[in-house]
C-alpha cells in the first residue's frame, strides 16, 4: 500500500513539474506584435512575419447608415480572425446621438507573398454609386 502511495505522489510531482515547464515555455515564446494602420495609412506598404497579426481600424459612424465593405483582398495571404469587421463607438459620456466610431478587422498571415486589401466607405443598399472613401494597403508575408 506504502508503494501505491509512493508512485501516487511521484506521479503528481512529475505533472506538476511538466505543466511548470509547459507554463514556462509558453512565456519565453516572444509573441508577435500586432501591426495596425487606419484610414489615415493608406497607400502604405505593410510587412509581415509569419504569425504576426495585422489589425485594420477605420474611422466610422454607422448612424449614418455608411460601414467599410472589404472590397478586395489579393493574393489571398491573410485570413480574417474573428468576427469582421467589429463596430466599436467612441467614448459618448454624455449620451449624445450619432457619436461616431470605428470598424476593425484582423488578419493572420496564411503564407508568404503579397497583395492589397481595399476597403470601400459606402452604404450598402446604395448600388451603383460611388463610394465615398476608399483606402487601400499593400502587404507583403515574408
Amino acid at each position: 500500500m506504502k508503494m501505491i502511495g509512493t508512485m501516487v505522489g511521484a506521479m503528481t510531482l512529475l505533472l506538476a513539474g511538466l505543466n511548470l515547464a509547459a507554463c514556462a515555455s509558453r512565456i519565453d515564446e516572444p509573441q508577435a506584435a500586432v501591426v495596425e494602420v487606419t484610414d489615415k495609412d493608406t497607400g502604405a506598404t505593410i510587412d509581415l512575419e509569419p504569425g504576426q497579426p495585422l489589425r485594420v481600424k477605420l474611422a466610422s459612424n454607422r448612424t449614418t447608415g455608411y460601414q467599410w465593405l472589404l472590397i478586395d483582398q489579393t493574393g489571398q495571404i491573410l485570413e480574417a480572425i474573428g468576427e469582421a469587421p467589429a463596430y466599436r463607438q467612441n467614448p459618448n459620456p454624455g449620451g449624445l446621438l450619432g457619436v461616431g466610431g470605428f470598424e476593425e478587422w484582423t488578419f493572420r498571415p496564411l503564407r508568404q507573398g503579397s497583395g492589397l486589401l481595399r476597403f470601400e466607405y459606402r452604404r450598402p443598399w446604395e448600388n451603383g454609386r460611388e463610394a465615398i472613401k476608399s483606402v487601400v494597403f499593400t502587404v507583403r508575408v515574408r
